[in-house]
């Protein structure tokens, strides 16, 4: 479960969007996740989303 982004936390997924909308396409992202009980923290790209038909 995703409960951060670069530090902002985030507890549903109209957060977790509203985050993302808030970045560039390809700016770099800090995510901090829960997973098996333990914290991680991944940096990932943001990507500009294509429609499924192309």
């Amino acid at each position: 479960m995703i409960t951060q982004i670069d530090a902002q936390a985030v507890a549903t997924a109209d957060q977790l969007q509203s985050q993302v909308d808030k970045s560039q396409i390809g700016q770099s992202l800090q995510v901090t996740l829960k997973r098996n009980g333990s914290t991680q923290r991944l940096a990932v790209r943001t990507a500009e989303l294509k429609a499924a038909n192309q």
